[in-house]
């Protein structure tokens, strides 16, 4: 599409190093890729979707020292998406929710030979779920869990009702109508969420029956217990507004982040733990750790949902609070975190692509994501910059391609 690949990072990770990272890592050598000589001929065509959004440029951005990738396929309802600025060949869809989407993403994946469709962002995980086959058929593998899966991390109710069913912990969880019983019987505050929602939007933190009132007739919201991480040294009766909030905005700090990543058939590959403090749901800080009780929670997770379907991806955050470490929400996908991981030694999208499309032994893909990082990653934002006439091919035809591809 454009002559700027992997130059621009619409949502970089502050780090001082080279982008051949990986390499230069490599337990084997600069001359091999995590066990995989560096000279084999790119051959993977991989189509990412949600490319506008943090997780879908995440994605693309943890693909571009991949040796295996031949090239990077952009999709995404706004043609000015950042991510595009990076991608080898770029495609407006329809949103997720319509009827035309499923056609016009194998359409796509057909013309452009795509061997694998990684979804970047939540609303597209259940169609492309639903589809996995379809594509298959036409040669496509897509990176995604069974809907079952996707239903039980999407929606909370159904989470609660499934981590109770088979014994695991989470934060207690109601339906909004019911948040009066549950603060009598766990105490203010509570967290007031969307039941199906990500990035901390439309979340709010009440202290009293007056404050929960406005949401109490919304029954799209669930109301949550609020974690008070041991390390703040406080009771939940002991909190005030100052103590949740900073500058406007929810304080999230100490939360814990477990991403595991499973191959086509539920196997972990491998898992990493992170303390991490957001900003309106994004993260700035990101502190790499062992946090064992908490990875064991979250792999206990894991078992269950693998019954169901678990493939890919599966993210699991949480609070470690006096009664241990407890979650209070999972996603079945990459995160906008991945190319940060990646960087710091766990290449999950590589792994993940080397164990399903090219069929490599598992003892070797695990061995790519053996890691011990010794640094703390700090986000921050900077500019993606399209060609003028790439923006009016996107505007006017809904694709464009960089020449070759």
């Amino acid at each position: 599409m454009n002559q700027h690949r992997g130059t621009a990072e619409p949502e970089s990770v502050g780090r001082v190093r080279t982008s051949n990272h990986r390499s230069t890592m490599s337990p084997t050598g600069p001359e091999t890729d995590r066990g995989r000589s560096t000279s084999t001929p790119p051959t993977l065509r991989v189509a990412v979707t949600g490319v506008g959004g943090g997780t879908g440029q995440s994605i693309v951005r943890a693909l571009q020292d991949d040796p295996r990738v031949a090239a990077v396929m952009g999709l995404d309802m706004n043609p000015y998406s950042a991510g595009f600025a990076w991608c080898d060949a770029s495609h407006v869809v329809p949103v997720a929710t319509s009827d035309e989407y499923v056609e016009k993403v194998a359409t796509i994946c057909a013309r452009e030979s795509v061997d694998v469709l990684i979804p970047g962002s939540d609303p597209e995980l259940r169609p492309l779920s639903m589809a996995r086959e379809r594509l298959l058929d036409s040669g496509t593998d897509t990176i995604v869990s069974s809907p079952q899966v996707i239903t039980i991390c999407y929606d909370k109710l159904e989470m609660a009702r499934f981590l109770a069913s088979v014994g695991l912990p989470l934060a207690r969880t109601e339906p909004v109508t019911e948040a009066r019983r549950l603060a009598d019987e766990v105490g203010y505050p509570l967290v007031i969420k969307p039941m199906c929602g990500s990035a901390s939007r439309d979340v709010h933190i009440v202290f009293s029956e007056d404050e929960l009132a406005p949401y109490e007739e919304r029954p799209d919201l669930i109301a949550q217990a609020y974690l008070v991480p041991a390390c703040w040294g406080r009771s939940r009766a002991d909190l005030r507004p100052r103590n949740v909030q900073e500058r406007g905005a929810i304080r999230q700090e100490d939360e814990i982040s477990l991403q595991l990543v499973h191959d086509h058939e539920g196997s972990e590959l491998g898992a990493f733990a992170s303390r991490n403090r957001l900003v309106h749901g994004d993260p700035r800080r990101i502190e790499p750790g062992p946090f064992p009780a908490a990875l064991a929670a979250a792999r206990r997770i894991a078992d269950e949902l693998r019954r169901i379907g678990l493939a890919g991806p599966l993210n699991v955050q949480g609070r470690i609070t006096d009664a241990g470490f407890v979650p209070f929400e999972m996603n079945p996908r990459f995160t906008g975190l991945t190319a940060m991981r990646t960087a710091m030694g766990f290449p999950e999208v590589s792994a993940v692509l080397r164990r399903s499309a090219d069929g490599e032994p598992v003892d070797r893909v695990r061995a790519m994501l053996a890691h011990a990082p010794n640094e703390v990653c700090l986000r921050y934002t900077a500019e993606a910059y399209l060609r003028r006439e790439d923006v009016e091919e996107l505007l006017t035809t809904g694709v464009s391609r960089r020449e070759g591809v």
